[in-house]
């Protein structure tokens, strides 16, 4: 519709009638504007792909981490907080997704998406996790993840100040809330299993 406009605005500039050319040609100048932010917004800088994909990768671990903790855990409140964290993480990939596709990319579903660096990392840390069990398991699930929601949050918190695309600083403001409230949730989790 831009271009229609653009079009219509150009052929009749050019006939020149009296000052409406002048006019005409100020709304082709504002619409040539336009269309140049769109595309600036369309173009994301490097740190905002380097975010998407991190925040893709962060959300699949978590889901990847929580799925073990349900099954492994004998703790119900660390299996409930376990699938809060896969709720919360699998909406995240899905926004991941949209945002990611207006750019040509794609955030992992499962972990052979990953890159080879990024899978290696999450079965070492899988594996790690996994040998444990009981309330020894829920503690190092718990450490883990408190670890991860730190970096997280602070990876966050930078990309919703300094990013250059509009949309992925959106996504990580109204992140922050949820992640904030995680990681109280994994300390309140933490001192309990610490007191017993």
């Amino acid at each position: 519709m831009r271009w229609q406009t653009w079009n219509v605005l150009a052929v009749v500039a050019l006939g020149g009638v009296g000052g409406e050319a002048a006019v005409l040609a100020q709304q082709t100048t504002v619409i040539q504007q336009e269309r140049t932010t769109v595309q600036q917004q369309a173009t994301p800088t490097q740190t905002d792909l380097q975010f998407l994909d991190f925040a893709g990768e962060y959300a699949l671990r978590q889901q990847v981490l929580a799925r073990a903790v349900r099954e492994q855990s004998r703790d119900p409140a660390v299996r409930a907080y376990a699938g809060r964290m896969l709720d919360f993480h699998s909406r995240q990939t899905a926004q991941l997704q949209q945002l990611a596709a207006a750019y040509n990319r794609s955030v992992p579903t499962e972990v052979s998406e990953l890159q080879p660096g990024a899978a290696d990392r999450l079965r070492s840390t899988f594996d790690r996790l996994t040998v444990w069990s009981g309330e020894r398991f829920d503690r190092e699930y718990l450490n883990l993840i408190h670890t991860d929601q730190r970096q997280m949050l602070e990876r966050y918190q930078a990309a919703a100040e300094g990013n250059a695309d509009p949309q992925v600083r959106t996504f990580a403001a109204q992140s922050i809330g949820q992640l904030q409230q995680h990681q109280a949730q994994t300390e309140t989790l933490s001192r309990r299993l610490a007191s017993l």
